[in-house]
């Protein structure tokens, strides 16, 4: 005779951690009333990103949405049920990067001329013998501001924690990399004690690296990285 199938129990919660990542385009009152039921265990506010002076980019999107009402109304309901939630922030691409992490000064923006003003007289060519000196530089990673203005947003939002997902990065940043996960991790928890830094990395080889210089940054239980 076939035995009549009978349904695996359901194990009770603890011991195993469940991590969401909620995109920025999902976040509206429908999803909010869905994560009520959801047994998350972190939910991962995706995401925030920088321009290219390190400033946070304010008028992206997903700023906007977390940092709006609904954003703040998924924070308030995942702590009132005892859920984490962290704040992630993104740099995608390998320019981007390059430009984050120092590696890559960008030209400087044209000037643009007063209304009614004529066009800057471009300057002389240097006189032969007579070698051209190089504008300045950037000494500063733009990182640096970003640390700063990402932990004040974390403080100000209340969230638990901030999640980093920086994807193609050149493995030449990978030591700026570490120096800024260091760096952020030292100030996160200086500003809030019980919070973590999570780091996501990509799939394949390159993520792997990337994954080794996060863990090589530290070996406090308040860093861990996802794939």
């Amino acid at each position: 005779p076939t035995i009549a199938p009978t349904p695996t129990p359901r194990p009770a919660a603890g011991g195993t951690e469940l991590y969401g990542f909620l995109p920025y385009w999902q976040m509206n009152p429908t999803m909010a009333d869905y994560l009520g039921s959801a047994p998350l265990t972190t939910v991962a506010l995706f995401s925030v990103t920088q321009r290219q002076s390190g400033a946070l980019n304010t008028t992206a999107t997903g700023y906007r949405r977390i940092t709006g009402t609904i954003g703040r109304r998924l924070i308030d309901e995942a702590q009132a049920r005892g859920t984490r939630v962290d704040l992630v922030f993104t740099s995608f691409g390998a320019d981007k990067n390059g430009i984050f992490f120092g590696r890559i000064v960008p030209p400087p923006a044209p000037a643009t001329p007063a209304p009614g003003a004529s066009a800057a007289t471009p300057p002389p060519a240097p006189t032969a013998g007579v070698e051209a000196t190089p504008g300045p530089t950037a000494t500063v990673a733009p990182w640096h501001r970003t640390v700063e203005e990402l932990v004040a947003l974390a403080v100000e939002l209340g969230v638990d924690g901030l999640c980093v997902d920086i994807e193609l990065l050149d493995a030449e940043d990978r030591p700026a990399f570490g120096e800024f996960l260091t760096a952020l991790r030292a100030a996160l928890v200086t500003a809030k004690p019980d919070a973590r830094l999570t780091v996501a990395t990509e799939a394949g080889m390159r993520g792997t690296g990337n994954a080794a210089a996060a863990a090589a940054g530290s070996s406090s239980p308040r860093m861990r990285w996802t794939l």
